[in-house]
């Protein structure tokens, strides 16, 4: 797929209802590079960036169209999907 403005390869988008009833758009786009939290309390791992294979969610809100709200970078493209469910609920469809 193309890349669609994202720092890396969309392999997966759709749309969700906000509030029920305002479509919105969702994306998920393969990456090299994981960011970390940059807090000193969790492990390096956690808190350190890293140049590893990764899956970043983003999606618009009303308010927030055309910018991305990030909703994480995951491990593998079922991670992303599975929270994007969790956070976006029921009304989530994806492209086939």
């Amino acid at each position: 797929m193309a890349s669609d403005g994202c720092s890396g390869s969309v392999v997966k988008r759709g749309n969700w209802l906000y509030g029920g009833s305002v479509k919105c758009a969702v994306r998920i786009s393969s990456r090299d590079f994981r960011p970390g939290t940059g807090d000193y309390e969790d492990p390096p791992e956690v808190a350190e960036d890293r140049e590893v294979e990764c899956y970043a969610l983003e999606f618009h809100t009303p308010a927030g169209e055309p910018a991305w709200v990030g909703g994480g970078t995951y491990a593998s493209i079922k991670e992303a999907t599975e929270s994007a469910r969790r956070l976006l609920g029921e009304s989530l469809q994806w492209e086939q």
